[in-house]
């Protein structure tokens, strides 16, 4: 679900003549280069490079020996030095969950895609206790210029559960492309194959 989105939306800003740059860890560049990526996209991959004194940094990168609270100062850094190196505007943020709040020096939207974690039984949608992600989602959000639930039902639950939150949303149905399609056939004709996209207890 989020690759789609991340693929509509890029596709998107390129065909109004916008530069978009994907920052991703290199494999997940590489799936969204296998499902179609627009060639215009520029990649720019989460690692620091392997060149002059930044080895050292992506050494600590990989290595993923040093703090957390250092390993997002990296990562924010990284971020800061893509941004000026592409001369960015503004950020996107498809993916909060679980994502530790970045010190980013670009006004960003953020796509919330839901609230997984309060659905399911504690440690099985992620080995962190709710309290913290929580407050992880609320950060993000709270640094928001605007956020993008993908559904009423998701907007009226982030009302609900973050009632402190007094970022502007906008409600983009996610999968509203579908909606004008005509059918091919009819539904007794057509069969129904349902395959997950991952194994994990919340699909």
């Amino acid at each position: 679900g989020t690759e789609s989105v991340v693929l509509k939306v890029t596709e998107a800003w390129v065909a109004t003549g916008r530069r978009v740059v994907l920052a991703a860890p290199a494999h997940r560049l590489n799936h969204y280069d296998r499902i179609g990526l627009n060639a215009k996209v520029i990649r720019a991959p989460f690692l620091w490079p392997r060149k002059g004194w930044q080895r050292v940094l992506r050494g600590l990168q990989r290595s993923g020996r040093a703090p957390a609270s250092f390993q997002q100062i990296l990562l924010s850094w990284r971020l800061r030095q893509i941004s000026r190196q592409h001369h960015c505007t503004v950020a996107f943020i498809p993916w909060l969950f679980d994502l530790p709040n970045m010190r980013l020096s670009l006004p960003y939207g953020a796509l919330a895609m839901d609230l997984a974690w309060h659905h399911f039984p504690a440690g099985a949608y992620s080995p962190r206790p709710n309290e913290i992600l929580d407050e992880r989602f609320l950060r993000w959000l709270d640094h928001a210029a605007t956020y993008f639930p993908i559904s009423d039902a998701t907007a009226k639950e982030i009302m609900h559960s973050f009632p402190e939150c007094s970022t502007p949303m906008k409600i983009i149905p996610h999968g509203a492309d579908l909606i004008n399609r005509s059918r091919c056939s009819s539904p007794s004709q057509t069969p129904l194959f349902i395959y997950p996209a991952g194994f994990s207890v919340n699909k």
